[in-house]
């Protein structure tokens, strides 16, 4: 009995021990909110060692209205509720599931992690890899959640405006013309059946509305799980070396890793980004 009781215990320890190898927590670098039935992912793209935001970038699914005015307005009208009720939120996977021994009445457990508003968004099971990935809300990261509130809180302060739709619209005419103010830009994406964030298109407002922004031209190959981006650039010019560098640092967050080949002649290069899924 001593025996049996030996390696049962010693049975436990190992699928213990196991388990908790297989939690890997990954955080994803992106803020969130809600609009208009869509999920939105925010981030900023900064300068002097992350103190200072640049660009913000508003990714969500859309295609036609993501340069409408009356999608734009009511997009950046729910950025200010959320702002002004604390519910901006962000997220992390589990990348194993944590029951992993090989016995069939092995029961998966919680994660051993403790979360803000923890809730199970969706499973998805990779073919490439016996992984099942599991996603929880949890408090934004501090950094872009005070860029976020930053912005309200002085355009809102600036103009003397406390209503949401007033300071979204404060927000749209200042992102042109106003030094300081983070340029906004929104990008139309697709989402694979694996969770992958496609880029399709971008707008950016220019002081009235989100302007589609063609300079930059997506071709998707789902087939294939890639991404071509085709622009021009001219190096002996500071904003268009920016805008380069904020769809490096976009791309980079969406996952994507690419490789370039350039032609033409310096400074006035075109420029073509073929794009990989981060495996």
């Amino acid at each position: 009995m001593r025996i049996l009781a030996s390696l049962f215990t010693a049975l436990g320890l190992l699928c213990t021990s196991i388990a908790s190898v297989a939690f890997e927590r990954v955080d994803e670098p992106f803020m969130y909110f809600m609009s208009q039935g869509k999920e939105v992912k925010v981030e900023f793209i900064t300068r002097n060692w992350g103190t200072e935001a640049k660009h913000m970038q508003l990714f969500v699914e859309c295609s036609d209205e993501c340069s409408q005015t009356w999608f734009t307005q009511r997009l950046m009208e729910d950025f200010v509720h959320a702002s002004q009720n604390n519910t901006f939120y962000g997220r992390y996977y589990i990348e194993e599931e944590p029951c992993v021994n090989p016995w069939d009445d092995c029961t998966p457990m919680s994660p051993p992690i403790d979360t803000l508003n923890e809730e199970t968004l969706e499973a998805v099971i990779s073919p490439q890899r016996s992984t099942n990935r599991r996603y929880y809300n949890i408090s934004p990261g501090s950094r872009d959640k005070s860029f976020d509130d930053n912005s309200v809180d002085g355009v809102g302060s600036a103009a003397g405006l406390t209503a949401a739709g007033a300071i979204a619209s404060s927000i749209i005419s200042r992102t042109n013309n106003t030094q300081g103010m983070p340029q906004i830009m929104i990008w139309g994406e697709k989402r694979g059946s694996m969770g992958q964030v496609y880029p399709t298109k971008v707008c950016k407002f220019n002081g009235y509305y989100c302007a589609p922004f063609t300079e930059w031209v997506f071709l998707v190959d789902f087939n294939t799980d890639t991404v071509t981006v085709h622009y021009e650039v001219n190096q002996s010019d500071p904003a268009s070396r920016e805008l380069e560098y904020v769809l490096d640092e976009s791309l980079a967050k969406m996952n994507w890793m690419c490789t370039t080949t350039q032609t033409g002649t310096l400074p006035n290069l075109v420029v073509q980004k073929t794009c990989y899924l981060k495996s």
